[in-house]
């Protein structure tokens, strides 16, 4: 996952194109579609849908194999608002990726059917958290926190009411402590005779 993070915000700017086709609405004039051949090679590696002169979506062919394996999408002024990517280069859209500054979301459907039951946020590149919906109810019940890349800490809800239940902290020297919230008012305590 995280190098199809790191290969979507790299390619987040495209090369300028070799080769343009436009397709206008025969009864507007107005541009519709724009296909681009970035390699000359005769097929088209990008196509932008097109709306009132501005980008609305585009789809790609990322590893030239006539599948699309990248999508774009674009809010009313045409600026980029998500990346969406087939993580199996599939024509499967599974995994997509929202930026705000330095902030980044992913967002993936691991079973690869649009139910989104993984989340990962970034701060400058830097992996901070994930969420999870482990029995794919369409809940998040669990969730890891880093630190420099290093995983502090495991939050789940075995209770399934919404928050965590059970908290797992990992210190820097190897130990695990266990807490509890068993009444879910969002104070942990230590689990009797664990640590």
């Amino acid at each position: 996952m995280r190098l199809l993070l790191l290969t979507m915000l790299v390619s987040w700017g495209c090369s300028a194109p070799r080769d343009v086709t436009p397709t206008y609405d025969p009864k507007t004039h107005e541009l519709v579609r724009l296909d681009y051949d970035y390699d000359h090679n005769g097929t088209t590696d990008v196509r932008t849908f097109m709306a009132h002169g501005k980008p609305v979506r585009l789809e790609g062919d990322t590893n030239q194999d006539l599948v699309i394996d990248r999508w774009e999408y674009y809010d009313e002024s045409g600026a980029l608002t998500k990346l969406g990517a087939s993580t199996a280069n599939d024509g499967v859209e599974d995994s997509w990726i929202y930026k705000d500054g330095q902030d980044t979301r992913v967002e993936v459907a691991t079973q690869r059917d649009g139910r989104i039951d993984r989340r990962e946020f970034y701060t400058a590149g830097e992996l901070l958290r994930t969420e999870r919906d482990t029995d794919r109810d369409g809940q998040m019940d669990a969730w890891e926190l880093f630190d420099h890349g290093v995983l502090r800490q495991l939050l789940l809800d075995d209770a399934h009411v919404g928050h965590a239940t059970r908290r797992l902290t990992y210190d820097a020297d190897g130990t695990v402590l266990l807490e509890i919230d068993p009444d879910g008012d969002g104070h942990f305590t230590p689990e009797a005779g664990v640590r």
